[in-house]
């Protein structure tokens, strides 16, 4: 996944992040809503997707690949559209792109949703 962009490189090499990511595929395989497809060429992963398989969803949490070797065969746009195909074919009511405006996304048909981040305090008033 960090190869496929110096931002997600630099995202990833931060260690609280990293360390997320170690510790949320786990619990999300245990539970069943892990969908963890990969494209290889050659016997090489060229492009790979994180998705969680969720009630009746598929929300794509991160995706990744090596552009500098395979990216003049769109192989993360091949598998997008294979993960989707996939979605239909298995009766899943919706495939979210969820958070990030990336172009892909759009040339996909991905719409924007509002994101909204709710911060609780407890009074004891």
């Amino acid at each position: 996944m960090s190869a496929s962009h110096p931002d997600k490189a630099g995202f990833l090499s931060d260690p609280q992040n990293l360390e997320f990511f170690k510790r949320i595929t786990p619990i999300v395989y245990e539970n069943g809503w892990l969908q963890l497809s990969f494209l290889k060429i050659n016997d090489k992963a060229a492009a790979t997707y994180l998705n969680f398989d969720y009630n009746g969803q598929i929300l794509v949490y991160n995706s990744g690949l090596l552009p500098g070797e395979y990216g003049h065969l769109s192989p993360g746009i091949v598998l997008l559209a294979n993960n989707i195909r996939h979605a239909i074919e298995t009766g899943h009511k919706v495939f979210d792109f969820l958070r990030g405006s990336e172009t892909y996304k759009y040339r996909m048909g991905g719409k924007d949703n509002p994101v909204f981040m709710l911060k609780a305090r407890h009074s004891n008033n």
